[in-house]
């Protein structure tokens, strides 16, 4: 007769979990424009914002670009003085630009030359403007819906007595509004094993054979 003993491995599966937190980004770009002129000096256009939801984790930080270009269209007669000689002249033309609830930049001039023969004038300006908000007055602002207005307008501040015939200013560009987050902490299921040899025996109890010749 000859008896057998079988290690007897037993493979038993346990499932921990680890917490973790996730650093998260969401963006979203809006376009807008304003045009003003000499009649309308003032104008403004609104800028819609989607809220952050906080189910989605904790708001940490708000970051606005604000990017686009400004055309100004200058047209003015000739100014002709005497023997028909023309008289130079030249215009300071302010830009002031709000974006209410993000800031107020630095004014912008644009300094049109003319000779006095008349003038057709379309200059250009690129513009970018940068804001980062962390701090809780200004959080609060993007967790409701809300808006942002371009306000614009321009101004003869220096040059010749005679004003030009014609001054529009348009602008347009986007804005990108990303918020980032925190998101809620989550357990993850992390697969383990762990073998239990002999299930209690712990190796071999004893493999003994017994051979017995009758």
């Amino acid at each position: 007769m000859i008896r057998k003993f079988f290690l007897l491995v037993v493979v038993v599966f346990s499932v921990t979990t680890v917490e973790q937190s996730n650093a998260a980004l969401i963006s979203q770009i809006s376009s807008f424009s304003a045009a003003s002129s000499l009649a309308a000096v003032n104008s403004h256009d609104t800028i819609s914002i989607n809220p952050f939801d906080p189910l989605s984790g904790s708001l940490d930080e708000v970051r606005i670009s604000i990017s686009g270009t400004m055309q100004l269209d200058f047209t003015n007669q000739p100014q002709i003085i005497g023997m028909g000689v023309p008289v130079p002249y030249s215009y300071n033309v302010l830009v002031m630009q709000t974006f209410t609830g993000v800031g107020t930049p630095a004014p912008f001039t644009f300094n049109v030359q003319d000779t006095g023969q008349g003038l057709n004038l379309s200059l250009g300006h690129s513009f970018d403007y940068n804001y980062t908000f962390n701090d809780a007055s200004h959080l609060s602002f993007f967790l409701v819906s809300n808006t942002i207005d371009l306000y614009q307008s321009i101004a003869i501040m220096a040059g010749s007595t005679t004003y030009p015939l014609s001054l529009n200013l348009i602008s347009g560009g986007d804005m990108t509004v990303e918020y980032s987050y925190t998101s809620p902490i989550t357990s993850t299921p992390v697969p383990s094993a762990v073998f239990l040899l002999g299930s209690g025996l712990l190796g071999i109890a004893g493999v003994k054979r017994k051979i017995q010749i009758i």
